[in-house]
């Protein structure tokens, strides 16, 4: 995936990015297993997989971001990554 510059920002989080991978490595995963878990088809079935969940994103990238210009509010922009959450005995 690219990381540059789209409208002043960029062009997509790291969270995002994290997100779509893992989407990608369990839909290949679902093709794989479906098809018989043959090696020869995992390139096969990785490349479907990145398709079909790049599409959707981009979709959901394209929509999020036509409503941002339609009302005129910037938008959301995470520049962190997620923290672990610490549980903390009482």
């Amino acid at each position: 995936m690219f990381s540059g510059e789209f409208g002043g920002g960029p062009a997509f989080t790291l969270v995002e990015h994290l997100r779509v991978q893992q989407q990608i490595e369990k839909r290949a995963n679902k093709f794989w297993f479906a098809g018989g878990c043959h090696p020869d088809a995992a390139l096969e079935n990785w490349l479907r997989a990145e398709r079909e969940v790049l599409e959707r994103f981009i979709e959901a990238y394209a929509r999020r971001h036509s409503y941002d210009q339609d009302t005129g509010r910037r938008p959301r922009i995470q520049n962190s990554i997620p923290r672990k959450r610490t549980l903390t005995k009482k």
